[in-house]
C-alpha cells in the first residue's frame, strides 16, 4: 500500500510553493507516511489541466476533422492512473492508512501489478506518474492548439506567455529550508583506525533500503571497512537473522566464521528521516551493555556513539 500513488497528490501543488504551498502543505504531510516526499510530487497544474479539458470538449477546429487522436491519448492516461495507484486497494473506510497490513488490503491482479513484475522500478507505483504526465501534457498540447486556432496569430504569442508564466508559478518551489552538515561521527574516525581489509557489523542492523541503511553505506564508502549491509539477497537475511541477538553465544560464533572482524554498537544514531520532508522515526540506537554478554565479543573500545568490539576467535 505504501507504494502506491495517491490521487489526491495528483491536484495538490508542491508544498513549498510559495504561494499555493500554505493550502496544500498540511495535507501532503498527513498523507505522506513513511513514502519520501519526492516520490509522491505528482502534481499535474491547473493550467495543464483546463488544457486537456478544452481538448476533451467534442468540438471541431474550423473545417477540419476532430482530432481522434485524443481519445487514443486519454485511454493511455486512464491506463497509465490505473498503475499509478497501483494493485492495492484499501478494505477499510480510512483512506489509505492501512498500508502496512497486507490483510487490510484488496490485492487486483490488474495492470500495476504487471508492471511491477515486468520492471523492478516500478515497484514504486507512483513512479509510473511518468506515462500519465506523458498522455496528460499531451492532451494539454492538443488543448493549446485548439484554443490557439481560435485566437488572431499576434494574439498567440501573448497567449502562450501567460500560460508559460502561470504554469511557472504554479510549480515553483521555495530554496531548501533545512542543510545537514555531514561532520564525521566518532566511530567512523575509530573504524578508519581498523587495520585495513577488516568488516564490520553495525548494530542495529538494518532492512535493505531503509533510512538507516542508508545511513551505513554512505559512512561505509568514508571508513572503507566492508560491512554485514544491507541484508538483500536470501541467504544473506538467514544470516542477518541468524546474528539478530548480539548477546547470543550462537552470533558471535556465526560472525567468527562469516569472517567479521569486529561489531559496532551504535549508541547515538542520528535521525534516520529528515522531518518534516519525511515523518519522524523513533530513536533506534542500541544500549551501551548490547553485546557485553556475548564471549566471541572483546571490547576494543567506547565512543560518544558507539562501542566496538573485536570478534574473538575460538578458545
Amino acid at each position: 500500500m505504501r507504494y502506491s500513488g495517491k490521487p489526491i497528490m495528483l491536484v495538490l501543488p508542491p508544498h513549498d510553493n510559495p504561494v499555493l504551498g500554505r493550502f496544500s502543505k498540511d495535507i501532503v504531510y498527513r498523507n505522506l507516511f513513511d513514502m519520501p516526499v519526492y516520490e509522491q510530487s505528482t502534481y499535474l497544474g491547473i493550467v495543464a489541466a483546463l488544457l486537456v479539458l478544452v481538448a476533451l470538449v467534442p468540438w471541431r477546429i474550423g473545417r477540419s476533422v476532430p482530432v481522434r487522436t485524443r481519445w487514443l491519448l486519454s485511454g493511455g492516461l486512464l491506463i497509465a492512473l490505473a498503475m499509478y495507484i497501483g494493485p492495492y486497494l484499501p478494505l477499510t473506510s480510512t483512506y489509505w492508512r492501512d498500508y502496512a497490513d497486507p490483510d487490510a488490503s484488496a490485492k487486483l491482479p490488474w495492470i500495476g501489478l504487471l508492471m511491477f513484475h515486468l520492471n523492478g522500478t516500478f515497484r514504486f507505483f507512483s513512479r509510473n506518474f511518468v506515462l500519465l504526465s506523458a498522455c496528460f501534457t499531451a492532451l494539454a498540447g492538443i488543448g493549446a492548439a485548439r484554443v490557439f486556432a481560435r485566437v488572431p496569430r499576434r494574439a498567440q504569442w501573448s497567449l502562450a506567455a501567460v500560460c508559460i508564466v502561470l504554469a511557472g508559478l504554479e510549480f515553483t518551489n521555495s530554496p531548501p529550508q533545512r542543510f545537514t552538515t555531514a561532520t564525521f561521527p566518532t566511530w567512523v574516525r575509530e573504524v578508519q583506525q581498523l587495520e585495513p581489509g577488516a568488516s564490520v557489523v553495525d548494530y542495529p542492523l538494518a532492512p535493505e533500503n531503509s533510512p538507516r541503511s542508508f545511513y551505513y553505506l554512505f559512512w561505509q564508502a568514508r571508513h572503507g571497512r566492508a560491512t554485514v549491509n544491507p541484508a538483500g539477497s536470501k541467504p544473506a537475511k538467514q544470516f542477518a537473522a541468524t546474528i539478530a541477538n548480539a548477546d547470543s553465544a550462537s552470533t558471535g560464533r556465526a560472525l567468527y566464521d562469516a569472517g567479521i572482524d569486529y561489531a559496532v554498537m551504535h549508541t547515538k544514531l542520528p535521525s534516520g528521516t529528515t522531518p518534516p520532508y519525511q515523518p519522524g522515526w523513533p530513536d533506534d540506537s542500541v544500549s551501551a551493555d548490547l553485546g557485553a554478554a556475548n564471549p566471541w565479543f572483546e571490547k576494543l573500545t567506547q565512543t560518544d556513539d558507539a562501542v566496538i568490539y573485536r570478534i574473538r576467535p575460538p578458545a
